[in-house]
């Protein structure tokens, strides 16, 4: 599979709170930061495996359609998986194709989602792999805070996280990947997780 270049990183802040079925209601948010992410430490990200307590879901918005980045300051939310594992890549408001995700964590200090540039908030790190784990196609680094659950003591979720390729929808359609993450919040605390998925259709 021919290599995704990252083209750019844009986070959203907009952190929802949980009700049944998976998704969640939620409350507005800030702007996030991003610079530009690497490979992850493999040592790292081996060693906190037992760790858990990192998860996706897909962003959506409050119909139910996957999150374009152009929702910061309304409503976004937690969508958990089906058994299929399929993500639909979206174009953001820049013409760019990326990937709408939500982030769930547990056990961490979650930072402070209203002060968006706290160098104490956690940071989140993600690689986009190709089908077979070794091969790196695009990577995200953002820091910003997390906020609570509601329900689910000790979770705190980022329900806007996008990660953005250089690259057109219809040659990412299909594709099977794999996103490795590794969140490390001010105490230096480290949660890893991994979702092995379809690029789908719209």
């Amino acid at each position: 599979m021919k290599p995704f270049v990252v083209l750019s990183l844009l986070t959203g802040l907009l952190l929802s709170a949980a009700c049944d079925g998976g998704s969640s209601s939620s409350v507005d948010g800030g702007g996030g930061t991003s610079v530009l992410g690497g490979n992850l430490d493999p040592a790292v990200l081996e060693a906190c495996r037992d760790a858990a307590g990192l998860s996706f879901g897909r962003c959506i918005d409050d119909v139910g359609a996957p999150c374009t980045g152009g929702e910061v300051g309304t409503a976004a939310f937690f969508e958990a998986f089906s058994a299929d594992a399929q993500l639909t890549p979206v174009i953001g408001p820049q013409g760019s194709a990326m990937f709408a995700l939500s982030v769930r964590v547990s056990g961490i200090d979650p930072g402070d989602p209203e002060a968006v540039f706290s160098p104490d908030n956690p940071v989140l790190e993600i690689d986009l792999l190709d089908e077979t784990g070794t091969e790196v196609v695009a990577a995200y680094r953002g820091r910003s805070g997390f906020r609570a659950v509601d329900g689910m003591d000790g979770t705190h979720e980022n329900t806007q996280v996008f990660v953005i390729v250089d690259h057109s929808i219809s040659t990412i359609r299909g594709e099977h990947l794999r996103l490795d993450a590794l969140l490390t919040d001010s105490a230096m605390e480290h949660r890893c997780g991994s979702l092995a998925f379809q690029a789908g259709a719209e």
